[in-house]
């Protein structure tokens, strides 16, 4: 019984260090993939307001056009 419960302590041990070790890498590996959507979105959304105003001149040249 005695070793039981050692290797309970053991397993739960394991199962602490491999979450440490999980949750640093996940923080690892999310915050250049966090920085890199931030980068990719802001880039977009710029693209984006561009292309918006791009047809918001156009078709107010349109609209005065067809004045």
């Amino acid at each position: 019984n005695q070793r039981h419960m050692e290797g309970k302590m053991w397993l739960s041990m394991q199962k602490a260090r491999w979450l440490i070790f999980f949750t640093e890498s996940k923080n690892r590996i999310m915050w250049p993939m966090r920085w890199l959507m931030q980068r990719v979105w802001s880039r977009t959304l710029t693209a984006h307001s561009i292309y918006m105003a791009q047809e918001a001149v156009k078709s107010l040249f349109q609209g005065l056009l067809s004045h």
